[in-house]
């Protein structure tokens, strides 16, 4: 520690890396030399203190990395250390076998195997035991210097290679770090030492699937891929509202606004007394699914945080218990907007019903939200009474950190009467998403003792709208360049501006971005959940290396960070695109010469149903008449191709190509206007074409990304 001067103490505040400057002054020597960032603690004799800004050092490394010896491998988020004596590389083939010393590591090990093969094509052995040559050995055992619950160390030799970390996760990490350097170079890997770790606990993903519904399937695509990436923490927004309320009414005619889409998208226990419950009935996830994503990902490293916002952005709520909703009022930041989202927590059976909504989720002999679970309880811009709302604040907050960690949004700097106190129970160990710098001013938030997660609007709000230009804040794409130049995880908004906070303090947890769907409804986009996961992808090296690495820049520029995760791409064994393997031109040809059999080399032939081949022909007779193809659907980069006869008139609803998706429909079928068109994913698009009777055409329609063409 530093000295200090008569009359004061200093203690240490924390380091940006504590695996190598410890929070009991241990310092544990990097391979090669390191710098951290440091703060402390200084008080006085009158019981005063100050927290001193980073203050950066060098630790010395154990080692001198020479040149023309193996560069560091070269991965996304950057690796922490790296040392190598020499400059031969190991060849792949040598590695036969994965084998792992405790069971824990079965579940890693085996997702590995598959995403080994589906990398380079090379089936490896699966053995529990000892390490030995020709393996790729995973150990839960500590490695020499403590590199923390999701660091590893890897040893890569001329015969095999062998990871270190004390858990589960750590030695996931290093699957992914081997995994990204196989994709670029299936041949071989550098010979050498690595140790890597990140510098921030939370590395995160907002994503609001309440208005705009996104299946399972895909959630989990994006899941893998953020492990992929070592991103750790997966917040699901899970009920909202269209938010130009304005569009429908106010005041006599503010109930014409529940008319506006509105989403709660997990199953509830909880009915009004009419019965209804608050579940949105287009698409939801049921409580067991809900419970199954959130202990199977937390078992990989990932942290699921579902969250419930309320008392506003609540129609999904309101419009059951509509008692309960603010009445007659409109916002003050928009004289048009009513506040039917808004659960009025003046009443304190407003405040009762919320607590019963979380109850159904936190409590019972089996809960969907176990302890271990961090739920995020929304809380953010309510417009209302402001009192009622702090008030609401100190008492949701401490109740349902009863049961679990509690995440809110950043809103206490704007929602402040002037008079009521945030007591200690609302703070302490509370998570806080910093988005705004009006509604929370970081510096401010910091000053109260909330745990921070910089997710300011300026830099990581995503609002897609289609139009693919890149914005600061609340556009279709990240500004992907401001982030790699300028935005730190540390580096909070304040009311007068950018303010960095220590780096190592426990408060400053970590970074995440969001992507939002508020442009539905009357402000329908149109995008796919594919659309949705371009966009995801575009921004997650840029989180990825900032929320890990030391500055998030060591890749040199925006433009290589960009282009090397198009090398390394997603995740092994995930297909967001929903492309197929082929041999040939075409996935499947149909001429119907040979009834239903696939005309190409990739066996696809269709599976016979209540229609009918007659003359080279499929014929469909109308009613329930069909044939079933093993392709349930393809993705960008395709078009499908087929003649169609019309012998009468289609109708509306005519379907002539479908899908069984997760909910809604997903079809090629005669619109309601006579035209053809398709339904994706609750969306209905158009053609200005009507299909002719009596004369075969040729349909052509093409898919790209975020456009569908009609060809005749």
């Amino acid at each position: 520690l530093p000295e200090a001067p008569a009359g004061y103490t200093i203690e240490l505040n924390g380091a940006d890396f504590e695996q190598i400057i410890a929070d009991d002054l241990t310092v544990n020597h990097p391979l090669t030399d390191k710098e951290v960032q440091v703060s402390y603690k200084v008080s006085d004799s009158k019981g005063n203190t100050a927290i001193t800004d980073d203050i950066t050092y060098i630790v010395k490394g154990k080692y001198v990395q020479e040149d023309g010896m193996n560069e560091k491998p070269v991965v996304i988020p950057e690796i922490q250390e790296w040392y190598s004596p020499i400059d031969i590389k190991m060849p792949t083939s040598v590695l036969t076998k994965v084998g792992y010393d405790d069971s824990s590591l079965e579940a890693i090990v085996d997702e590995f195997i598959a995403d080994y093969e589906a990398v380079t094509g090379v089936k490896l052995e699966k053995e529990q035991g000892k390490s030995a040559p020709g393996m790729i050995y995973f150990n839960n055992i500590e490695a020499a210097v403590s590199l923390g619950e999701e660091g590893y160390e890897m040893q890569i030799r001329g015969n095999g290679i062998e990871i270190l970390s004390e858990s589960v996760t750590g030695n996931m990490y290093a699957a992914q770090t081997i995994l990204q350097m196989v994709t670029q170079n299936p041949e071989e890997i550098p010979i050498g030492t690595m140790r890597d770790y990140p510098r921030f606990e939370v590395r995160g993903l907002l994503l609001d699937i309440a208005r705009k519904p996104i299946g399972m399937e895909m959630i989990r695509e994006i899941a893998r891929t953020m492990r992929y990436y070592k991103m750790n923490d997966f917040q699901l927004h899970l009920s909202d509202n269209y938010i130009f309320l304005e569009n429908y009414g106010k005041f006599g005619t503010e109930n014409e606004a529940f008319k506006a889409y509105e989403a709660f998208r997990l199953e509830s226990g909880l009915t009004n007394e009419a019965g209804e419950s608050p579940t949105a009935k287009d698409y939801s996830i049921s409580k067991a699914e809900m419970k199954d994503f959130i202990q199977s990902q937390r078992a990989l490293g990932m942290e699921i945080v579902p969250e419930i916002d309320m008392p506003a952005h609540a129609t999904s709520f309101t419009k059951i218990w509509p008692e309960l909703m603010v009445v007659n009022k409109v916002s003050p930041l928009n004289s048009n907007r009513p506040l039917v989202d808004h659960l009025d927590v003046s009443k304190p059976e407003a405040v009762a019903k919320i607590k019963e909504l979380f109850d159904d989720y936190t409590k019972g002999e089996d809960p969907t939200f176990d302890a271990e679970t961090i739920v995020h309880i929304g809380a953010d811009e309510f417009v209302d009474n402001y009192t009622a709302y702090r008030e609401f604040v100190n008492a949701i907050v401490p109740y349902v950190k009863e049961t679990n960690t509690v995440r809110m949004w950043g809103g206490l700097t704007w929602i402040n009467d002037g008079k009521t106190e945030i007591i200690p129970e609302a703070i302490e160990n509370v998570e806080m998403n910093l988005w705004s710098s009006d509604w929370a001013d970081g510096k401010q938030m910091y000053d109260m003792g909330y745990k921070l997660i910089n997710t300011i609007d300026d830099y990581g709000y995503m609002v897609p709208n289609g139009s693919l230009g890149r914005s600061n804040a609340y556009g279709d794409l990240l500004n992907v360049n401001r982030i790699f130049d300028s935005f730190a995880v540390n580096r909070v908004k304040t009311r007068s501006g950018y303010i960095n906070l220590p780096s190592g303090d426990d408060q400053v947890l970590g970074a995440a971005f969001a992507i939002w769907s508020d442009n539905i409804d009357k402000h329908a986009s149109g995008l796919s959940e594919s659309d949705l996961y371009w966009r995801f992808f575009d921004a997650l090296p840029f989180y990825a290396e900032k929320t890990w690495a030391a500055t998030g820049k060591e890749k040199g520029s925006a433009d290589a960070l960009a282009a090397l995760a198009q090398e390394i791409g997603d995740a092994p064994n995930t297909n967001p695109y929903y492309q197929a393997e082929k041999v040939g031109d075409s996935y499947a040809k149909y001429t119907f010469d040979k009834g239903l059999e696939d005309a190409t080399k990739n066996d696809r032939d269709l599976t016979a149903g209540t229609a009918k081949v007659e003359n080279g022909a499929l014929t469909l007779n109308g009613g329930n008449s069909y044939v079933t193809s093993p392709m349930e659907k393809i993705g960008n980069g395709n078009e499908l191709i087929f003649d169609i006869t019309l012998t009468e008139a289609a109708k509306p609803g005519n379907i002539i190509f479908e899908a069984t998706p997760e909910y809604g429909t997903h079809d090629i079928r005669i619109m309601e206007d006579g035209k053809l068109g398709f339904t994706r994913e609750l969306y209905n698009y158009y053609f200005d074409y009507e299909l002719p009777v009596g004369e075969t055409v040729t349909i052509r329609i093409c898919a790209e990304q975020q456009s569908t063409l009609l060809y005749v």
